[in-house]
């Protein structure tokens, strides 16, 4: 309050000049000015002071500072621990700075200039964060308040792989996340979840997320189920779908060792038959021979005997020209299916 000491005043007249929301009073010989001025401005006021002599002015000035205002955040936002927050704003008036903010999140800081508050940065915590930051202005302290939410976030893609019966995948891990970072043996657990969307569960998974199949899976397609959670914490799970072609694995052996029955019919273009060592009943235990350094034998080629012989016999051999993306392969029907002849050797 502003006040005024009188001698021989009788009361006061209308003010002029006064800030809206202030006025003034008189009792007691003294003149009170006070109230909330609601513009702001420099106001240079006078006041009427009746006496029995006629009447004085009692002036003043009063200056009001514009005040500090700070608005609503541009967001509050929710993001996975190592992910940059969207930057979130605050647009103030009349403010000359920022004081120090409470609340935030490590890693996440607030700045100022030109008259906006920007909050921005990597949390590297996780919770929900209410922050404050003070905005310092002539007319005292506003502040600009917030939430911003930060999750541990876990992440398992789904994997496609072709494994041979009794092989190994690659680990399922490479394309998973944990919060920012590719997940590995060091920051996840992993297992394999058994129930419907799991087809092969004799399958086996490793801490490093290496699916093995069993020796003795039929070739055919599997899925597997996995499930990674979280080292840090162990209730932030996530499942994810691994489709498994497995390979058919078909071998054959060397043939036996001893005498074997001379061979009575071969074609040969290196001249020898008959009379040349005995050719070719000297390759016993065949019932044929070819032989040539500049030829080579061709059997029937055709593409998909599955569809193209409609009444396939039993050892039947083909060669078939599209199987395996075009690459080709020999192919032995067994009395039930083709099969592609790709494997020298077999376990015991």
């Amino acid at each position: 309050s502003v006040t005024f000491t009188t001698t021989n005043a009788t009361g006061i007249g209308a003010a002029t000049g006064l800030p809206a929301g202030v006025t003034a009073a008189f009792a007691g010989n003294t003149i009170t000015v006070s109230g909330t001025p609601t513009a702001a401005g420099t106001f240079n006021y006078s006041i009427p002071v009746n006496g029995t002599c006629g009447t004085v002015n009692a002036t003043g000035t009063i200056t009001v500072n514009p005040a500090t205002t700070v608005g609503t955040a541009s967001g509050n936002p929710t993001v996975c621990v190592g992910t940059a927050i969207p930057s979130v704003t605050f647009t103030t008036t009349n403010a000359t700075g920022i004081g120090a903010a409470t609340g935030l999140p490590a890693g996440v800081t607030a700045t100022f200039a030109g008259n906006t508050i920007t909050v921005s940065g990597t949390p590297t915590a996780a919770g929900t964060f209410n922050y404050s930051i003070p905005v310092n202005g002539a007319c005292g302290v506003a502040y600009a308040t917030g939430t911003i939410t930060v999750n541990n976030c876990i992440d398992a893609v789904d994997d496609v792989y072709s494994v041979s019966s009794g092989g190994t995948t690659p680990s399922v891990l490479t394309n998973d996340k944990v919060n920012a970072a590719v997940a590995s043996s060091s920051n996840v657990s992993v297992s394999l979840v058994t129930g419907a969307n799991t087809t092969l569960p004799s399958a086996t998974i490793n801490s490093s997320g290496n699916i093995t199949v069993p020796a003795s899976t039929p070739s055919g397609a599997y899925k597997v189920e996995y499930k990674i959670c979280t080292v840090a914490t162990p209730s932030v799970c996530d499942n994810a779908i691994v489709t498994l072609t497995v390979a058919a694995t078909y071998c054959y052996k060397p043939a036996t060792t001893g005498t074997g029955l001379p061979t009575k019919h071969g074609i040969t273009s290196l001249q020898r038959a008959g009379s040349n060592g005995n050719w070719p009943m000297i390759r016993t235990g065949a019932h044929t021979a070819l032989e040539s350094k500049t030829k080579g034998f061709v059997i029937n080629r055709m593409a998909s005997p599955e569809t193209a012989i409609a009444n396939p016999v039993e050892g039947m051999l083909v060669f078939d020209t599209d199987d395996s993306a075009g690459e080709g392969c020999l192919k032995l029907y067994d009395g039930t299916s083709w099969k592609c002849l790709n494997t020298q050797t077999c376990p015991d």
